[in-house]
């Protein structure tokens, strides 16, 4: 029986860029979450951990003007006047974009196996767990894995797989009247999620069970398209 340990260690790998003009700003991380634990096994068990992300992309823009349009005449409105001036003048834009790989998972016996005390040990890889289009209802190959003998290891490393991505887009629309010098009024669309993509957590993973490899649920947080509209009077 090998020598069953607590040491762990984190090894992180970051490259990231954060490119800003003006009111505009984008980020990108490039990231990978290194773990070795050894309460499994005598070498260590090398592999992604908890917090890998291989790719996050933000997103955030405040454009002042219509899109494209209203960008380029933004200096001439300001000068309008009448029914002209209140129609191009004061409008705002804003959008968050994000795009973020999905969390790593492993799957797990529904009974550990193994007696080493471990309540969640992994079984075996007996074949391909991937799948090339993998969809809610059958995440990843459930077929690829099996229980091992009792009292020993199983062949499967720890977070050989990967969840669904995050994509989320926050979109808002800011229009102000002018009225008389000291007041502001500002009407205000905001959609969350305007695209209504859903995010999904990970799928089920326990051996055995008859939703292994099934997604049931979405990312705690995650929320369908919200719009709201208000009023604001500055003074």
């Amino acid at each position: 029986m090998p020598a069953i340990g607590r040491e762990c260690t984190l090894d992180p790998l970051n490259f990231g860029m954060n490119f800003i003009r003006d009111s505009h700003r984008i980020a990108f991380r490039l990231a990978e979450d290194i773990q070795q634990d050894r309460r499994l096994t005598l070498c260590g068990d090398r592999c992604v951990g908890g917090l890998h992300r291989s790719i996050h992309f933000r997103y955030i823009g405040n454009l002042y003007g219509a899109p494209l349009m209203l960008n380029y005449a933004l200096p001439l409105a300001r000068n309008l006047t009448g029914w002209e001036g209140v129609a191009f003048n004061g409008w705002h834009v804003n959008a968050i974009a994000v795009y973020q790989t999905g969390s790593p998972f492993s799957v797990v016996n529904s009974t550990p196996m193994s007696n080493t005390g471990v309540s969640s040990d992994r079984p075996n890889v007996v074949g391909n767990p991937y799948l090339t289009n993998p969809t809610i209802r059958e995440w990843f190959n459930p077929a690829a894995f099996a229980p091992q003998a009792i009292g020993t290891i199983g062949s499967e490393g720890r977070n050989i797989l990967i969840g669904p991505p995050f994509r989320h887009l926050d979109c808002s629309i800011f229009k102000d009247f002018k009225i008389e010098e000291r007041y502001t009024l500002q009407a205000r669309f905001e959609a969350y999620n305007i695209t209504n993509t859903p995010n999904f957590a990970n799928p089920s993973a326990t051996l055995g069970t008859t939703t292994i490899g099934t997604i049931t649920s979405t990312r705690t947080g995650s929320t369908p398209r919200d719009l709201q509209f208000a009023l604001r009077l500055a003074f």
